[in-house]
């Protein structure tokens, strides 16, 4: 082991199924190493003191390389010419339909359950 690998910061990572390790905003891609699938595996993710990365699993280095940071996407307004779907706010459902129908207070009343104790004592007299 040389000075600067001792003299390092160490952090651990889990890969992700893709295998691919996020570390201070940046996205390392494990490359093919000859070992089985790394994903959900842990790993030690060395920091040097020049800012220099590594990547380790169980003793072994892993070569890797940054991938570029994705580039966000702004939402498209929808077109004036899309109707309006059903459900969304200031829709209502239209004169026939069941919703309309319903009035509260109208509706099925439940009726409680007889207390059976009083009908066995009157009928075993």
């Amino acid at each position: 082991m040389r000075l600067d690998e001792v003299l390092c910061e160490q952090e651990p990572r889990v890969v992700a199924n893709d295998g691919t390790i996020r570390i201070h905003n940046q996205r390392l891609q494990l490359l093919p190493s000859g070992l089985r699938p790394l994903a959900r595996k842990g790993v030690v993710v060395t920091i040097r003191p020049k800012g220099r990365l590594g990547v380790r699993y169980e003793g072994r280095r892993l070569r890797y390389k940054v991938l570029p940071a994705p580039v966000p996407v702004k939402a498209q307004p929808l077109p004036e010419s899309l109707p309006r779907q059903m459900g969304g706010p200031g829709t209502q459902p239209v004169a026939g339909h069941p919703w309309r129908q319903f009035q509260f207070g109208r509706g099925v009343r439940i009726q409680p359950k007889p207390n059976v104790s009083k009908l066995l004592k009157t009928s075993s007299l």
